[in-house]
């Protein structure tokens, strides 16, 4: 089952609580599903696959880091490929919505270009491929949009997430996430033993440094309509559970470091990602920015913290914050309405 065409069914027949379902569960797990090996999370489907397809090419440094930072250049691929079909969909309901539009007023008046690096001219081309695929998927569409799609556009998109990460450009999304991970040319992997196919892949550019509160959910449809009494009322559910999320890591590993992981780096992280929700974790100064600086200062300051290797700290650091993100996520989805446009 192509869950992407299923999300476009759906939209086109008003069902927008069912897409949202489907875009924040059936389709992530469909591309990146997971299991547990020794408590460490272990990645399985479509995106690992090509991951470690890509990572096993990598000259030897390069494979070393792709390697030790697996899980979360999965999840990097992973977020690139949820924001490239999330375009698709509020392009779709956007059109609905609008339909008695031309072309051009659709791709001047489209909200959500953010990341796309086109002029006017491939706007309105993307528009008409992306309505000419939708009618060729056998969706139906308001007289205006089916003509657009069958004068302007070609059948170019099947909407399957599956040959869409199939034909994924590994390497411009390594290179990307070496930048955004602050890993250099010379960076060095520690540890304890010595244009693709689809054009559209090369125009997404993604934020990730801040997020709204419908994104905190994974969700297509943004939600800004939260009053500051029910964001602090999100936050009261939040802290404790993030808490308790730290003392769990800390119980089951007590000389692992979690609390100085999460003091010094994790929860000065989550509070700036998730800055729309008052939630005040407990952080101490200094504050670390990158991994290696996290790293020296537990080898300095916290010396029964076993193995502080650089690379041990941000495996342990990310295994941490993925799993508090996880919980943010969670909790967001079950307080705001998923339907809500």
């Amino acid at each position: 089952m192509a869950f992407w065409l299923e999300i476009l069914r759906e939209v086109s027949n008003s069902e927008i609580q069912k897409a949202n379902e489907i875009f924040n569960f059936d389709l992530p797990l469909a591309l990146r599903n997971f299991s547990y090996l020794d408590e460490d999370r272990y990645y399985q489907g479509a995106i690992p696959v090509i991951v470690r397809a890509f990572s096993a090419k990598l000259p030897e440094r390069e494979r070393q880091t792709a390697q030790s930072r697996e899980n979360d250049l999965i999840d990097f691929v992973l977020d690139s490929a949820l924001n490239q079909i999330k375009r698709s969909v509020r392009l779709l309901q956007f059109c609905l919505e609008f339909s008695d539009y031309d072309l051009k007023t659709l791709a001047r008046e489209f909200p959500f270009w953010e990341g796309y690096k086109r002029d006017e001219t491939h706007k309105q081309k993307y528009i008409a491929d992306i309505l000419r695929s939708v009618v060729d998927a056998g969706i139906c569409l308001p007289r205006n949009l089916e003509k657009i799609a069958l004068t302007e556009g070609e059948a170019k998109y099947g909407f399957n997430e599956i040959a869409l990460i199939k034909r994924w450009n590994m390497e411009r999304t390594w290179n990307d996430f070496k930048k955004k991970q602050e890993i250099g040319g010379s960076y060095k992997c520690l540890d304890e033993r010595n244009e693709s196919e689809n054009p559209e892949v090369y125009a997404e550019v993604l934020e990730y440094d801040i997020v709204a509160i419908g994104e905190a959910a994974g969700n297509f449809v943004e939600d800004e309509n939260l009053s500051y009494l029910e964001l602090k009322e999100l936050a009261a559910k939040l802290t404790p559970d993030i808490e308790t999320h730290l003392e769990d890591f800390h119980n089951r590993k007590p000389k692992h470091g979690y609390r100085p992981i999460a003091f010094h780096k994790a929860h000065w992280d989550l509070m700036e990602k998730y800055n729309v929700i008052p939630f005040r974790l407990k952080v101490e100064e200094p504050e670390c920015r990158t991994d290696n600086d996290l790293a020296d200062h537990i080898v300095q300051n916290y010396a029964e913290v076993e193995k502080p290797l650089r690379q041990n700290i941000n495996e342990r650091r990310t295994k941490y914050q993925r799993g508090a993100e996880e919980k943010i996520k969670q909790r967001v989805v079950e307080f705001i309405s998923i339907g809500e446009i």
